[in-house]
């Protein structure tokens, strides 16, 4: 009976001993594990982190060299009066020819001849009006002035009535365009003085015209 009980205690002590040693293994697979995954998942935050840092450097110099680049293209242009005419050439010669090109499309010829056409011929249907209403002007002149013909005194009268007609309506329209520009100020201040944002805006555009 001894043995008997002597073999249970030691099976259940070699099965505690099994499951401990178990146990322990499968807590340390679980710890080098999670160690494992943090390592990777560490180095690819690196690693990710790293080729931004390259990405930025490498864009940076990138313009660095294009500016530089850049620069020196801008003083080689300029650099000799050869240099000056040939890119004056290449950038004015090619506007230029693109503007020839596209002024003498057909289309564009035509419809150009069709407004040169009309315009000149509004021009001189103009010039044709004055015409005859010069000459109609005149005539009513001479019918109505015909008895000063020839008479000094006459024709400085009507000198001086031409004169005095002169005046008058120049001074009607100096005075109208005052009453304009007087309205037209009240208008503003109307407006001003509904918006003072607006005021204020004013009054530092004048301050800068005056300095």
């Amino acid at each position: 009976r001894i043995e008997t009980v002597a073999k249970e205690v030691a099976s259940k002590v070699h099965a505690a001993r099994v499951l401990q040693r178990s146990s322990r293994a499968k807590a340390a697979r679980k710890a080098a594990w999670a160690n494992i995954s943090r390592f990777l998942a560490e180095n690819k935050s690196a690693a990710l982190i790293q080729r931004n840092v390259r990405g930025y450097l490498a864009k940076k110099l990138a313009r660095r060299r294009r500016m530089v680049r850049h620069q020196a293209m801008a003083q080689r242009r300029f650099e000799s009066k050869q240099a000056v005419l040939y890119y004056n050439l290449e950038t004015h010669g090619a506007a230029v020819k693109i503007q020839v090109w596209w002024l003498l499309l057909p289309w564009r010829e035509r419809r150009r001849w069709r407004r040169l056409r009309l315009f000149y011929s509004m021009r001189l249907q103009g010039m044709m009006r004055g015409f005859l209403a010069r000459r109609r002007l005149r005539l009513m002149k001479k019918r109505r002035y015909g008895e000063f013909a020839g008479n000094p005194e006459g024709e400085a009268s009507i000198d001086l009535q031409r004169a005095a007609r002169g005046f008058l309506a120049r001074q009607y329209r100096r005075n109208m365009k005052i009453r304009e520009q007087e309205e037209l100020a009240a208008a503003l201040k109307a407006r001003f003085r509904r918006n003072p944002l607006l005021e204020m805006r004013f009054k530092k555009a004048v301050k800068n015209v005056q300095r």
